[in-house]
């Protein structure tokens, strides 16, 4: 995995025009063998279950979107606003 994870740095830094063998793509390529690391290590510890297929999947969405604290927060906001806008006052 940490093969693929090299070749992977090297695709994000031509993709986003980083400089080739440049501390940015040693950066990307640092924190993309962390995570090839760690997935290696839950694969081994937890193994291919459905429950931690689940919760794989929670932890993507976590990274990529709104908590769904922010995401109710957001709703709650937008249904007062629509509510009560400028032609209810």
């Amino acid at each position: 995995m940490i093969q693929r994870a090299d070749a992977t740095a090297t695709q994000v830094a031509r993709r986003y025009n980083v400089p080739l063998n440049s501390p940015d793509q040693n950066a990307i390529k640092e924190e993309l063998r962390g995570y090839a690391v760690k997935i290696s290590e839950d694969f081994a510890t937890r193994g291919r279950t459905m429950g931690f297929a689940m919760q794989r999947g929670i932890m993507n969405m976590s990274r990529s979107l709104q908590t769904f604290g922010a995401f109710g927060n957001n709703f709650l906001y937008n249904l007062w606003i629509l509510f009560t806008g400028p032609w209810v006052l």
